[in-house]
């Protein structure tokens, strides 16, 4: 027993630091096609597979100095050699979206060191990833599809399994920074589960859904009962634009429930404390409905959809324990019957 611990201790070590080695080298975004002048780089790897990083462009090379060609940012990817027999790939997709399969589509994956030119939508994501399984779950062509370490790093399904349980993994999603300042994704999440991804794929153990652990108590802060709010973080739906310019909507617009009550609680928890608001407590609102906006003359920047949220304020118990905060959820509009909220532009320089 000790002799195997030790064998899948030392695989372990010995896959995160593949991991780590191939996707840590320095790649950088640029400006031009000699890759000589990057402000934009992958700083670090985020969450594993299936959890998706997916940023705003403009968030990223906004007042960066970079092309912009109509509705596109043009920019390069200075990669570095990645590792062929494995094989390993850096993947960038753009457009991006939580609700597209793999978040995204694949508009280029890069293995040879280069300076590649690449061009950016509204949204975009930067994956690596390592193995012909991962890497065929990512959407590299050519590789077999089921999800596993290559042959060639000599790793076993159980090895596949303990990087799994362990957050580790093939197939990771990568963080920005801007001149050395990380930038935080808009938005982080899981793609849509395909039979083909979920029949193959070894998960993570999910958590058992539960009928709440709070014991239905809220008391609310007096004025704070039921009230409404912007969202925290708009959603960018658009690219730069200068007026006077129509702008075509397509992008779904999204907003989830949130709390700032600090404890471990998920939805159908928050559910069973009881708060009362005037419209259904709701997990998820989204509109994948066209819509226009008009950019005035004189004026140029990005469209964004800022939601409206219905907010209460309190106190109550949850595992024997008080526990206090705002716990706000998306809701529909009365006029439209759609999610409430409103399109906004940010005025760009």
């Amino acid at each position: 027993m000790t002799l195997r611990f030790n064998d899948a201790f030392l695989l372990f070590v010995a896959a995160s630091s593949l991991l780590r080695a191939v996707a840590q080298d320095p790649f950088t975004f640029c400006k031009d096609d000699g890759c000589g002048d990057c402000p934009v780089s992958i700083t670090s790897i985020g969450t594993g597979y299936p959890d998706c990083a997916i940023y705003n462009s403009v968030d990223v090379f906004g007042n960066q100095g970079f092309d912009e060609e109509k509705n596109f940012i043009n920019a390069f990817l200075d990669v570095p050699q990645q590792d062929e027999s494995q094989p390993c790939f850096i993947i960038f997709k753009s457009p991006a979206d939580l609700q597209q399969p793999g978040c995204g589509e694949i508009q280029k994956t890069f293995q040879d060191a280069t300076c590649g030119d690449i061009k950016l939508d509204t949204t975009f994501m930067v994956q690596f990833c390592c193995g012909n399984g991962d890497c065929a779950a990512a959407g590299i062509p050519g590789l077999p599809s089921t999800r596993s370490i290559s042959q060639s790093a000599k790793f076993d399904r159980s090895m596949l399994a303990a990087l799994a349980s362990s957050g580790g993994g093939g197939l990771k999603s990568l963080r920005i920074a801007i001149n050395g300042t990380e930038i935080q994704p808009a938005y982080v999440g899981s793609p849509p589960v395909t039979d083909s991804i979920s029949e193959s794929f070894i998960k993570k153990p999910m958590l058992a859904r539960r009928n709440g652990v709070c014991a239905g108590d809220w008391v609310p802060v007096a004025g704070k009962e039921d009230y409404t709010r912007p969202a925290d973080r708009p959603q960018i739906v658009s690219s730069v634009y200068t007026g006077p310019f129509v702008v075509q909507i397509t992008q779904t617009r999204t907003q989830e429930w949130s709390m700032t009550i600090e404890a471990s609680l998920g939805f159908e928890d928050v559910v069973s404390l009881g708060i009362s608001f005037s419209s259904t407590f709701s997990e998820s609102v989204s509109n994948s409905e066209a819509a226009q906006f008009t950019i005035a003359e004189g004026e140029k920047g990005y469209v964004a959809w800022n939601s409206f949220v219905r907010c209460s304020e309190g106190t109550g118990t949850c595992n024997d324990e008080q526990i206090s905060g705002e716990v706000c959820t998306p809701y529909l509009d009365a006029n439209s019957g759609k999610l409430a909220g409103e399109y906004t532009l940010v005025e760009q320089g």
